[in-house]
């Protein structure tokens, strides 16, 4: 495995200046070492499909290290930034108009009237048209729009009567030589000394898991579960639940992916707003791209700008 990574990350250093597909990088598609690097990094870690996803792209992202579990939720993380900030939930978003010298934001709740306003809602609600914009989106911002679709992650967060004996709290469990390119699962075992197991999925796959039924969600990662296994030992399933982000209309998907030729697409939609009305959220962050901390940091230096001109 560790040959096998060493190599995939060694071709996509090489690929430039044109673009390729993940996929591309496999030299032996029947090589379980090299189709599990692929997925891991690809499916696994940006949502997206090897066969269309960005070599030169993912490359350039770069890890997201540090990229750490947060026990009580990343939702804490957000709540904890807002403190001090009005924030009004449940109120949607129809369109988005520019005016003379500010802008108007039609609500669910009513009109907003602001000097400035941030778009940070997912590329799968902008692509989605959930959201007009009054005087339309420039060609470059439409393009880019196109070249970063979401991907699709989700996970079957599993509890069983006990922890899994055998592991340290927070260990990964893979498939091996049974890894399964089109069904890639990693487990992680007992995060936080919990009786969880957590089954992660990314890329079509990922959005099947989120679209079927929850039950059928669960036999699946059960399954592989007890095939990476061989036996629970005992173990009981308690309960379990699966993430909606790819059937969810707030979302439509995990986060967005470059898509093979997308270029500069995340600079491009970062600066495709216009003198009033800005882009900033994950699918912009070329730093920490595809986490809360990348759509962090956006929003940071978005605001920093607006401040520089008021």
């Amino acid at each position: 495995m560790a040959k096998a990574n060493q190599e995939i990350e060694r071709k996509m250093a090489a690929v430039g200046p044109g673009d390729a597909p993940m996929s591309s990088l496999l030299a032996n598609p029947n090589d379980w070492t090299e189709q599990m690097v692929v997925r891991h990094i690809v499916e696994l870690g940006s949502g997206s499909d090897a066969e269309s996803t960005s070599a030169l792209g993912l490359y350039e992202q770069g890890t997201p290290s540090p990229n750490w579990l947060v026990q009580e939720g990343m939702g804490r993380i957000v709540e904890s930034l807002s403190s001090g900030v009005r924030v009004v939930l449940n109120t949607r978003v129809s369109e988005i108009e520019q005016l003379s010298g500010g802008v108007k934001v039609v609500t669910s709740s009513g009109d907003i009237r602001a000097l400035h306003c941030v778009v940070t809602v997912s590329t799968g609600v902008l692509r989605s048209e959930a959201i007009r914009f009054k005087l339309g989106l420039e060609n470059a911002t439409l393009s880019a729009l196109d070249a970063l679709p979401m991907g699709h992650f989700n996970k079957v967060v599993m509890e069983f009567d006990a922890p899994m004996q055998g592991f340290a709290p927070g260990d990964w469990l893979g498939a091996g030589k049974n890894f399964q390119p089109q069904k890639a699962l990693a487990f992680l075992i007992n995060p936080f000394s919990s009786n969880l197991v957590i089954a992660l999925a990314g890329g079509a796959y990922g959005q099947q898991l989120s679209s079927m039924p929850a039950k059928d969600a669960e036999n699946e990662a059960m399954s592989q579960l007890e095939d990476c296994l061989g036996t629970l030992r005992g173990r009981k399933l308690v309960r379990s639940i699966t993430t909606d982000w790819s059937t969810n209309p707030l979302f439509n998907g995990g986060y967005a992916y470059l898509r093979t030729n997308g270029g500069d697409a995340r600079k491009a939609l970062a600066g495709g707003g216009t003198d009033r009305v800005h882009f900033a959220g994950e699918a912009t962050a070329i730093d920490f791209a595809q986490t809360c901390g990348g759509a962090y940091l956006t929003g940071m230096n978005t605001a920093e700008r607006i401040d520089a001109v008021l």
